[in-house]
């Protein structure tokens, strides 16, 4: 989990396409075989005018779990962001 307080849902997903990138594009080594890693990620947010009752932590992460599972079912290796 990654948590990016004051930051908008694009802003936020652009952090995660960078890191996503970033971690498809390299190699790492396995018990001696070099091997890439993709990832998938769901980010979730909420416009500041949320009334406050509205958001806890639950909601979040689950939220943010609905659309990481949407992204591995699109492919993987991507990300889905949405907003509360």
């Amino acid at each position: 989990m990654i948590v990016l307080p004051e930051t908008e849902v694009e802003d936020a997903t652009r952090v995660v396409e960078r890191l996503r990138r970033t971690i498809s594009q390299r190699f790492f080594q396995c018990q001696g075989i070099e091997i890439c890693i993709t990832t998938s990620f769901g980010i979730a947010g909420f416009c500041p005018a949320t009334p406050e009752e509205n958001i806890s932590s639950e909601v979040m992460i689950n939220k943010a779990d609905k659309c990481m599972y949407k992204a591995k079912q699109e492919g993987r290796d991507k990300s889905i962001a949405c907003r509360l």
